[in-house]
């Protein structure tokens, strides 16, 4: 019943438009009343097809003001511009406040209107009320709020505190899940190191969202893409061509080592790449220079199951532990996978 709030200005102009007997006949009244309790359905579907059912929270509360705000009192405006009052009645004593009465019906609904905007206007922008507001629902949503995605015929259930970068820092508060399964092609969570865990509120501080840096922080992004063996092998015989090994200098500041017998290591476009000298393994390894960002990082992906492939991206510091990365990321992600679709 919470949009009957929402919808109140609608029924009050309904209401005074049908009391107005001396300006238009029944089957007008009766028509703009309709119209006044239609127009903020039509706006609003029409609004979420052109914006889609998951909009901006901004946009979302301009899209409501304009459907059970602006339309209901321009309807009702329009029918006041139609149908005037007749001379006969334009003698008849005039309320002087606005208190709660059919005659003062146009009157209702603009006030209402004026604090509609107000409450809008204030809702929409970051202040101490809205803040305290958000913080509430927020918490709640962290805590109780899971995502429900399909990726490449695999069913994942995935708690909201795992998207802290794409989820919270944009808005600033934990929004809620789309309350159905999701169809999408990628999907990132983040998670810190060691042990790769989600976002907690008292280890804020660990996560770096300021930025100027990944810091422990891991972006595991799962993608519907058939990555294989195959694909490492064309990625690395075109670093093998075009690129270059990696001298000793260079494999300290990048600390690789250079005679790892599981790690085939190059230089290529300005980037370091990693390839498995064990062809069987479908995985490759890249990392910026750190002489070109004063934050490097690496991406390693890897094939997970048929039609899914895990991209982790990491701290450059971290890259001695790639393989251990690896291998919880793929644990984490199984864990995140429920039953209803491939195994």
């Amino acid at each position: 019943m919470f949009w009957l709030i929402a919808y109140v200005i609608a029924l009050i102009a309904a209401a005074g438009i049908l009391s107005e007997r001396s300006r238009a006949p029944v089957r007008a009244r009766v028509l703009f009343a309709l119209a006044v309790l239609a127009v903020p359905f039509v706006l609003q579907t029409f609004g979420w097809m052109l914006l889609g059912d998951e909009p901006h929270d901004l946009i979302a509360a301009q899209l409501g003001l304009l459907s059970y705000v602006i339309g209901p009192i321009l309807v009702a405006w329009y029918f006041l511009y139609r149908y005037p009052l007749p001379a006969s009645a334009r003698h008849a004593p005039k309320l002087k406040s606005f208190r709660l009465a059919i005659g003062a019906w146009h009157r209702h609904i603009l006030i209402l209107g004026f604090m509609a905007f107000v409450v809008v206007g204030m809702g929409a922008t970051y202040n101490p009320l809205t803040q305290w507001a958000y913080d509430r629902v927020g918490q709640h949503n962290l805590e109780n709020e899971v995502v429900r995605a399909k990726l490449a015929d695999q069913h994942f259930d995935i708690p909201m505190r795992y998207f802290v970068i794409d989820a919270y820092v944009p808005r600033g508060y934990w929004p809620r899940a789309k309350n159905r399964r999701v169809d999408v092609g990628a999907l990132s969570i983040y998670v810190l190191l060691p042990d790769l865990r989600p976002f907690y509120p008292e280890e804020k501080h660990l996560w770096n969202l300021e930025g100027g840096g990944r810091g422990d922080r891991v972006r595991v992004t799962i993608w519907e893409d058939d990555f294989s063996k195959s694909n490492v092998k064309t990625l690395r015989a075109r670093a093998a061509e075009s690129g270059e090994p990696l001298a000793p200098e260079t494999a300290k500041t990048y600390g690789v080592d250079r005679h790892n017998e599981d790690v085939e290591a190059l230089l290529y476009a300005r980037r370091l790449r990693l390839f498995p000298r064990d062809e069987s393994e479908a995985w490759f390894i890249t990392c910026a220079s750190p002489k070109d960002v004063p934050s490097p990082s690496c991406r390693m992906k890897t094939a997970f199951r048929p039609g899914i492939a895990l991209e982790k991206t990491f701290g450059l510091e971290y890259l001695p532990d790639w393989r251990r990365i690896a291998t919880k990321s793929e644990r984490l992600v199984d864990s995140l996978a429920v039953e209803g679709a491939n195994p």
